[in-house]
């Protein structure tokens, strides 16, 4: 689903066309939502023979002839995970539902995990990828290298995971990101593109999980600079704002990369034609790199070019003239982001 989208109705389209509807039932009750949405797989079920729903019982969950459940749903044939999740009975019958064929028809599957498999993490995580790949909970696409995970594995482990834990897992794919980072060239876009969902995904939860360091301020700077480079200019501006706020908080007022941020955000206004709001961020970008790196560094006379042209529109040639003046020796530079 694309964010922003209403998933009600991607909800229903995905029914559509679906073959099979596996309804995970636990501890928990139905909620409304996920019985509207239960008694539309069941509805489609009653009137077109093609679509198979499998009521599946967790760890915890009622009884098949519980009264709570939907009456439709307790004529149907069940798969009975009560007794555990490694329960591989139980998970041959989900696979041959959802392929539509008789459990006694498919092979046994592998042998419960071991202790010694279950007591080495890594091993562990093969093993459960392994069975969520054969019931298409996790696809493989081996051609374009990526994992797709279902969205219901996905909410599953979210809510397994405790505020620490979350924060800690946060910290790991921000760092990833950061050093995964394709660069910005065209011919990278495709790439991008693959890893934007991700990029926003996690800045989705910065605020929330209270994510804020060094490493946040660079990957709000990293994707708001590749979402301006393709003319977004709404999306980025707020990347770039909560990047300045990070670095300006996380490394103080006067760092190079608090002047990097400033550069950016000034270069997105500019683009739009909102140079009032453009010349502050470029003057204080201009100070600080100044200080730091000396007035003829290559960074600093593009800053000061960006600068006078803002300057010029909006009609403050006095002090365009000055900076000009003081800057005049200075090379000609390309007006240009920093990345």
């Amino acid at each position: 689903m694309i964010p922003g989208d209403p998933w009600q109705k991607a909800l229903e389209e995905a029914l559509e066309a679906s073959a099979t509807c596996a309804v995970f039932l636990g501890l928990g009750e139905i909620r409304p939502w996920q019985d509207a949405e239960l008694r539309i797989a069941l509805d489609r079920a009653v009137n077109n023979r093609a679509l198979r729903v499998i009521p599946v019982l967790l760890p915890g969950s009622s009884q098949p002839g519980d009264e709570n459940l939907p009456a439709l749903l307790r004529q149907l044939t069940w798969v009975d995970w009560r007794a555990g999740l490694e329960d591989e009975d139980a998970l041959r019958r989900l696979i041959a539902g959802i392929r539509g064929v008789a459990p006694e028809a498919l092979e046994p599957v592998k042998p419960a995990v071991s202790e010694s498999v279950w007591n080495v993490p890594h091993r562990r995580n093969q093993y459960f990828t392994d069975r969520l790949v054969l019931v298409t909970l996790i696809d493989r696409d081996p051609e374009a290298e990526t994992i797709s995970i279902h969205r219901m594995v996905q909410e599953a482990v979210r809510e397994s995971l405790d505020d620490s834990l979350e924060c800690s897992v946060a910290v790991r794919v921000i760092g990833a990101l950061v050093r995964s980072h394709p660069g910005y060239e065209i011919e990278k876009w495709p790439l991008c593109e693959r890893l934007e969902p991700h990029w926003l995904a996690i800045v989705a939860v910065i605020d929330q999980l209270v994510l804020a360091s060094e490493a946040t301020g660079l990957l709000l700077n990293q994707v708001g600079y590749y979402i301006d480079d393709r003319g977004r200019y709404r999306e980025a501006a707020p990347l770039y704002e909560r990047s300045l706020q990070i670095r300006e908080q996380m490394l103080g007022a006067e760092h190079p990369d608090v002047a990097q941020s400033l550069n950016n955000l000034a270069m997105l206004h500019k683009a739009q034609g909102e140079y009032a709001k453009a010349a502050p961020l470029y003057e204080r970008s201009l100070q600080i790199r100044e200080k730091v790196l000396g007035a003829e560094h290559p960074t600093v006379v593009t800053v000061v070019e960006n600068y006078l042209s803002v300057l010029r529109e909006l009609g403050r040639n006095q002090e365009a003239d000055e900076l000009e003046a003081r800057s005049g020796a200075m090379p000609k530079a390309n007006q240009t982001t920093d990345s």
